[in-house]
């Protein structure tokens, strides 16, 4: 299991560290997943396995989308070999003011830690001139993933809220803190109490929920039920089964103002 680390999806490709006031910070997550799996293979006897499961969570399930074909040419060929990734959806969204913040920011970090190596050639290959960062995104790398998924998110995750279409550009050290989550003005009131949200901040959430079904709906069965509004947020688990053997669990809110 891939755990979260610094949002790159285990895809930095840096052979030096970047120095930040002192400190030298490494962005190798590609080769730590290489490493991690030739030692299971190796010397814990992952060789030997029948069945294998590839999962992380957030960046982690990032990763899984990421490195899913690579990490499944190392397998026995013998084995039954499936991915589970877990919260690792990042939209390419843009935020409540019509801003491209996630898009600049992965852009940045896929230039900044050399992240094209971990990328699946075909992805590349489909992209415009300068624009192979949005491999980075799960909507497009997921698109060859060659192994069985079985995938689990949520519709208003936590971090598209805050820090997707809540947050704002970072412009200076002071105000990057997480990535700058809900600095759009009026927001963070809304992702915390969720009757106090405007018509508008609620079209905002159903216009990202309608990107996430967009992508997904080639290979997923989406039958959102309407649900009673109330002021409670309640967990409603969706399973989807089509033949591509792809899954995906969503959790809505009760509550969606019309």
């Amino acid at each position: 299991m891939l755990l979260g680390c610094d949002g790159g999806g285990f895809a930095g490709n840096l052979t030096d560290p970047i120095i930040v006031d002192g400190t030298p910070l490494y962005f190798r997550g590609h080769a730590n997943v290489i490493a991690m799996i030739t030692d299971l293979l190796e010397n814990r006897n992952l060789g030997e396995a029948t069945d294998i499961m590839f999962t992380g969570d957030f960046d982690g399930g990032l990763g899984v989308f990421l490195h899913a074909n690579e990490v499944m040419s190392m397998m026995p060929k013998t084995a039954r070999f499936k991915v589970i990734p877990m919260s690792g959806i990042i939209l390419n969204h843009k935020n409540f003011e019509g801003k491209e913040v996630i898009s600049e920011q992965m852009k940045n970090f896929y230039e900044m830690a050399n992240c094209s190596g971990s990328m699946e050639p075909q992805c590349l290959a489909a992209m415009p001139p300068g624009e192979g960062y949005k491999c980075m995104f799960a909507e497009n790398a997921m698109q060859y993933v060659q192994a069985p998924m079985f995938i689990i998110g949520s519709t208003y995750d936590r971090y598209a809220t805050k820090c997707i279409i809540g947050a704002e550009p970072i412009v200076s050290p002071e105000s990057g803190g997480e990535g700058n989550c809900s600095a759009v003005p009026g927001w963070d009131r809304c992702e915390k109490y969720n009757d106090e949200c405007t018509y508008e901040q609620w079209d905002l959430f159903k216009n990202m929920v309608q990107h996430m079904k967009s992508f997904l709906r080639p290979t997923l069965l989406l039958n959102l039920m309407e649900m009673v509004c109330s002021n409670t947020l309640v967990t409603y688990l969706l399973l989807n089964l089509v033949s591509s053997g792809i899954f995906f669990i969503l959790t809505i809110p009760q509550c969606v103002q019309q």
